[in-house]
């Protein structure tokens, strides 16, 4: 249904046309202005699709009034009045795109069929519009259940899911808010390591859909992909289900696990939380399913895990003893022993192959602890780890970029090899003089600013305590003596120019004190700042 203004300044013509189109059908709201002002405050305030107004009005034209009213609505269909056959009237209306110029007396007859037209052009577009809307909805389905699942999975339990419901409804989604559920989460096993990104995408894809088609016989299923690259479903789990059902999952999974084995060639296991109330325990399942299908992979890459059988017993883990077994990785670094660093990696990971091979949580550990040592050597020497490894932000990545130990390995001694050569390089007196002379430039153009230790090294991306050093090898003076014999120098070449005032100097070279500039100036020339001005005149 479509609202509509008539205007006109003559009140008589606004009421009869007003009660020959109010009936019509289309038309839900009819508006009524008498001049175009009054017309354009409407136009704001409301929703209007059609605008039959007069050409000639005191204050603001009927011509003026719609090129004003497309600013708010450029969709508006607006038909002209006039008593006046003119040709100007009639370019100007083209122009602003009326859809009719009509000529006073208009006959009902007439303006029904004129606005008649208007209603079915402006339905068949609301048709074309929700029928692409549908179309577009069809095609992208899939994304917008999985984005939706990935917001349920991270949102904080108090957050406001007002338009939750309508979006369920939309996607055809059955769990309703308030009911319960179970989160189940899927790990491929280590057998589809080997494949690239694009090809494993391929086959988790595969894998949900073998999940969906099994359970959606006999459970309510809504399945996704975290952030983090883990296979999510969520199941509708009425309060009145009990142990039966969770027997019938399981048997469900049997036949999930056999079509994977037979049609991917790979194991995948399975953790199914405990129930919780929709959607506000989600983010809490998820995290605690994180944590404990880790737990779980220690038994091998195939297994069925529930949260509710979990016992004390299913914890007990041991930590890896080649990390912390002295002397460390990071001693090793630390004294510039390669080979032993090397030999080290080694060990870690022959521990995880011999101990721990289906344990991501020592794999974890394993990662955490590397890669740990390496940006504690790197930053110590003054470097940034991902430049140096061209790896990204490994850090947040996580699991989602090594999923075997076999892959972590291979980017550690990488890594490693490439540390051990940019240390090498930062050791050599050409780095040293490079890194000085950017230094020096720094503090020749921001005498007037922050100088300190953390901020100059900040600027040239090393460690505060890496930069004093090599800067007094590099130069034999302190950095601290430089920055003062600079701001000494620059102050000298001021006052010589006798443009500033001594307060205006010692601000410009980063000493908020003037009197605390005139001991220094004196302690260092011998005379007060005002005695060498005298002494140059």
């Amino acid at each position: 249904m479509f609202s509509m203004l008539i205007v006109d300044d003559h009140r008589h013509v606004v009421d009869s046309m007003a009660q020959t189109l109010e009936r019509m059908p289309g038309i839900s709201t009819l508006y009524k202005a008498y001049n175009g002002l009054e017309a354009l405050d409407i136009i704001v305030a409301n929703k209007i699709d059609i605008v039959i107004t007069d050409i000639r009005m005191p204050g603001m034209s009927g011509l003026e009034l719609i090129k004003e009213a497309k600013k708010y609505n450029d969709a508006l269909k607006c038909i002209v009045l006039t008593g006046y056959a003119q040709f100007e009237y009639a370019k100007k209306a083209i122009e602003l795109q009326a859809v009719d110029y009509l000529i006073k007396p208009v006959k009902d007859e007439e303006i029904i069929v004129i606005v008649g037209n208007i209603i079915k052009g402006l339905e068949d577009k609301l048709k074309n519009e929700d029928l692409l809307e549908t179309v577009l909805m069809r095609k992208n389905l899939p994304l917008l259940k999985n984005s939706l699942l990935r917001e349920l999975l991270e949102t904080p339990p108090e957050a406001n899911h007002r338009d939750l419901a309508e979006k369920l409804n939309s996607y055809g989604l059955t769990i309703q808010i308030g009911e319960q559920f179970r989160l189940v989460l899927i790990e491929m096993g280590q057998e589809f390591d080997k494949y690239s990104r694009a090809d494993r995408g391929l086959i988790e894809y595969s894998v949900l859909n073998i999940a969906e088609e099994i359970l959606l016989t006999d459970f309510d299923v809504w399945s996704g992909q975290s952030h983090q690259d883990q296979l999510v479903l969520i199941i509708r789990w009425p309060a009145e289900w009990n142990e039966t059902q969770l027997a019938h999952l399981k048997e469900k999974w049997a036949k999930i696990r056999t079509n994977v084995q037979n049609y991917l060639k790979g194991e995948a296991s399975v953790y199914v939380s405990r129930t919780g109330i929709f959607p506000g325990e989600i983010p809490a399942a998820y995290r605690e399913g994180l944590e404990n299908i880790n737990i779980s992979s220690l038994n091998g890459s195939d297994f069925f895990c529930i949260q509710d059988e979990l016992t004390q017993e299913s914890y007990k883990v041991e930590a890896l003893a080649s990390v912390h077994r002295t002397p460390n990785l990071m001693q090793l670094m630390d004294s510039d022993n390669w080979d032993g660093a090397t030999d080290k990696l080694a060990a870690i990971f022959e521990e995880l192959r011999m101990k721990w091979p289906y344990s991501q949580a020592h794999m974890k550990e394993a990662y955490f602890h590397i890669i740990g040592c390496f940006m504690h050597f790197a930053h110590r020497k003054g470097l940034i780890l991902k430049e140096i490894a061209g790896m990204g932000d490994v850090l947040t990545q996580g699991r989602g970029r090594f999923r075997s130990g076999e892959q972590l390995e291979q980017w550690a001694c990488r890594v490693l090899a490439l540390i051990r050569e940019h240390a090498v390089q930062l050791d050599s007196p050409h780095a040293h003089y490079r890194n000085v002379s950017i230094i020096k430039h720094y503090i020749q153009e921001n005498l007037g600013g922050d100088l300190s230790l953390r901020t100059i090294a900040d600027h040239v991306y090393l460690h505060p305590v890496y930069l004093s050093k090599i800067y007094k090898e590099a130069t034999g003076q302190n950095l601290s003596e430089y920055i003062y014999m600079e701001r000494m120098e620059k102050a000298r070449q001021l006052l010589i120019e006798n443009q500033y005032k001594i307060y205006e100097i010692a601000q410009r070279i980063g000493y908020q004190s003037t009197q605390h500039f005139i001991r220094e100036f004196k302690k260092h020339y011998g005379v007060t700042p005002k005695a060498y001005i005298s002494r140059q005149s």
